[in-house]
């Protein structure tokens, strides 16, 4: 299996001045500071800084999915934030990466995050490691957002860098 290169962070500004258009918000500050809530993660979006903080390091399909995800919560609390973190509970309180997936918030990001990934990019991202009725939901999200996502997002030129 052949290894990719890694994006560079003008790459990964270019990408979130993107998909920032597409969801119509301004683009984020970005961070590389990795100090984030969870060991799990790999990005974070802090509302209060209005900044992307991402881990440069990772391979870059997974960099931009998170990228894109995290910019979905940047759009959830500015757009309804009652509706998306009303009851959004952080991965510490979850025994299991289902429960926490679950959440609205979370549904509809990663929803977002895989539609970005395969219409704009071009792009599967297999959803490892969760339950099939998790996966399912996601699906079932990602066909309500994609109503109105894919004209927006096929009218977007590609990244050149990323083909």
């Amino acid at each position: 299996m052949q290894k990719q290169r890694r994006i560079s962070k003008a790459q990964l500004r270019e990408f979130i001045n993107k998909i920032s258009r597409l969801l119509e918000i301004q683009s984020p500050k970005i961070s590389t500071d990795t100090n984030f809530a969870a060991e799990t993660f790999i990005a974070q979006y802090d509302p209060e800084t209005d900044t992307v903080f991402v881990d440069m390091f990772q391979e870059p399909r997974i960099l931009l999915f998170t990228a894109a995800h995290e910019l979905r919560h940047k759009w959830q609390r500015e757009n309804d934030p009652d509706f998306y973190f009303g009851d959004y509970k952080p991965r510490s309180d979850f025994n299991d990466s289902d429960a926490y997936n679950l959440q609205t918030a979370e549904l509809d990001a990663n929803a977002f995050g895989f539609l970005v990934m395969e219409i704009f990019l071009g792009v599967e991202i297999h959803m490892n490691g969760l339950k099939e009725s998790t996966e399912i939901k996601i699906l079932d999200t990602m066909d309500e957002l994609s109503i109105y996502l894919d004209y927006k997002l096929m009218k977007e030129p590609p990244l050149s860098w990323f083909i």
